[in-house]
């Protein structure tokens, strides 16, 4: 009925059931073991927010894998992953129809995550560093914000369909000029 300030158990796989979690202030939500959680807050409705000063903290060693139908907002420190590898923090989103779901990832912080959302709007905003991978309907990166894609996440998984084929930053404006009538209207 209602998540403490910590979920898991260090060394141990365990599940987590609620409707949804909010954080405000300075609350913090530790993640202790391999700890999966179900949100079941449903399309249009908050099944995760984290504003303020207000952390999820995954320490090294553990891991959180988040499946809703309803919209995440990470904002202020958001989530602090101090593990290497962003496989360590996964989001599923579970909405299946097309953007019915709503994932923003905000602030300062360093971002280390894997967001697999295919009918969801993504908006990443802010001067934070995010380092994982992301596939949506569609995405948004607004203000100073890094992405930087991981590259070992390409054999994540039995059966990965899709993955990038080729990479090419397209960094200066005679380069981006080539690509302008695609982006007219957006």
């Amino acid at each position: 009925s209602s998540v403490g300030d910590t979920l898991g158990t260090a060394g141990q796989a365990t599940r987590w059931r609620t409707t949804s979690i909010s954080l405000s202030g300075k609350q913090t939500l530790t993640i202790l073991g391999d700890v999966t959680l179900v949100l079941t807050a449903g399309s249009g409705a908050t099944a995760l927010s984290v504003t303020g000063s207000a952390s999820i903290i995954i320490p090294a060693g553990s891991s959180l894998t988040v499946y809703t139908d309803g919209d995440v907002k990470i904002a202020g420190l958001g989530l602090a992953n101090a593990n290497t590898q962003p496989i360590s923090c996964l989001f599923w989103g579970t909405n299946q129809s097309a953007a019915g779901q709503t994932i923003q990832i905000a602030g300062n912080g360093s971002l280390k995550s894997v967001v697999y959302a295919p009918n969801a709007s993504v908006t990443l905003n802010g001067n934070g560093d995010i380092m994982g991978s992301v596939v949506a309907n569609d995405i948004t990166l607004n203000g100073n914000a890094d992405f930087h894609y991981d590259e070992s996440l390409a054999n994540y998984g039995p059966n990965t369909p899709y993955g990038i084929a080729k990479w090419r930053e397209v960094s200066t404006s005679s380069e981006q000029s080539t690509y302008n009538a695609y982006f007219q209207g957006w």
